[in-house]
């Protein structure tokens, strides 16, 4: 994707270090996401966008490079995914090779068969940081069958 100008992007999870930590790297890696301390992304674009989320404060935070002075500031907070959206992001090529159940769902959604009554359409970059990026910010739904 980079080689072409798509947007890419990074996904992490930050855990506290366990005792053991010289003894056994599989087991300071290989854990269950309810240990996580933190997690994120970051989004690479027209600008880069550092995503945080707090278990504990229950919210995710957005920090945007300032290009002009290398350092990341916090450019919203407390966001939250809109209730309903009217895009779907996966990768309609595959149409074929999805379950029956999942091609009958998706063509629903693009007539308007759906709780809102609106027909979905569909944006998908291929990059799933980018994809997830846009549907926190506008609603709708992300996959990747």
């Amino acid at each position: 994707n980079v080689d072409v100008s798509i947007p890419v992007g990074t996904i992490f999870g930050v855990y506290r270090t366990l005792p053991n930590a010289a003894e056994s790297i599989d087991s300071q890696v290989l854990r269950p996401g309810r240990d996580m301390l933190f997690s994120g992304y970051a989004n690479y674009s027209v600008q880069t966008t550092f995503a945080l989320a707090s278990p504990f404060a229950n919210q995710v935070d957005f920090y945007t490079l300032d290009r002009s002075t290398d350092e990341f500031v916090q450019t919203a907070e407390r966001v939250q995914c809109p209730p309903t959206g009217e895009i779907y992001s996966l990768n309609d090529a595959r149409y074929f090779d999805w379950s029956d159940n999942l091609r009958r769902y998706i063509d629903d959604m693009r007539q308007g068969k759906n709780e809102s009554g609106k027909s979905f359409s569909s944006r998908y970059v291929c990059s799933l940081v980018s994809d997830f990026h846009r549907t926190l910010l506008q609603g709708g739904w992300c996959g990747n069958p």
